[in-house]
């Protein structure tokens, strides 16, 4: 770990486990700490956000623009090495990204 980096333990509430993400130091004058990623995943915005995670899905379906900083993702994108094929590709699964940084001021901007 770098100097000014800590990590931060959040709750997930639909599973009984943990997740842990590494903070740094940003210049931003709105986002004080940012997690070290540059894109961040369900999981990651779930813990963040500490929803469940059919919350979060049912806000990406219904209003998406809600939530700032999303990335659209093709499916496979996370994941290129993967090389078995998808025989029976899921159409209600949410493939979710968000910059880091905007996603981290549209959450700091909505805690108020």
């Amino acid at each position: 770990m770098t100097l000014g980096t800590e990590m931060r333990v959040f709750e997930l509430f639909d599973e009984a486990e943990y997740h842990i993400l590494a903070f740094r130091p940003c210049s931003h004058p709105a986002v004080p700490m940012r997690p070290v990623k540059e894109v961040l995943f369900h999981r990651d915005i779930r813990a963040l956000l500490g929803v469940r995670a059919s919350t979060l899905d049912s806000w990406l379906h219904l209003m998406p623009e809600m939530v700032g900083g999303l990335r659209k993702l093709r499916l496979g994108e996370r994941r290129p090495e993967k090389t078995k094929p998808t025989y029976r590709p899921r159409e209600t699964t949410h493939r979710v990204a968000a910059d880091c940084l905007s996603f981290m001021v549209w959450l700091n901007s909505n805690q108020n």
